[in-house]
């Protein structure tokens, strides 16, 4: 098949995670990121199919307090 291109927001994206992964450091963008950008993707599908607004939330874990915040987002 023919090799696809990456746009080069992605690749720069991609650079960075690497970057991070041989620093051993938390990249910029981390999972929690990647988790709210999907849940944010499904409530559009969502608004759009269902023609209302859907609220989206974002959990904040506080590791000093154990404590877990939930905002709307």
């Amino acid at each position: 098949g023919e090799d696809a291109e990456l746009s080069p927001v992605l690749f720069q994206e991609l650079e960075s995670f690497l970057s991070s992964c041989r620093r051993h450091q938390e990249p910029v963008t981390t999972g929690e990121d990647g988790i709210h950008a999907l849940n944010v993707a499904i409530a559009a599908i969502e608004s759009y199919r269902n023609r209302s607004m859907v609220k989206i939330f974002k959990t904040y874990d506080h590791p000093s307090s154990g404590q877990i915040t939930k905002v709307t987002v």
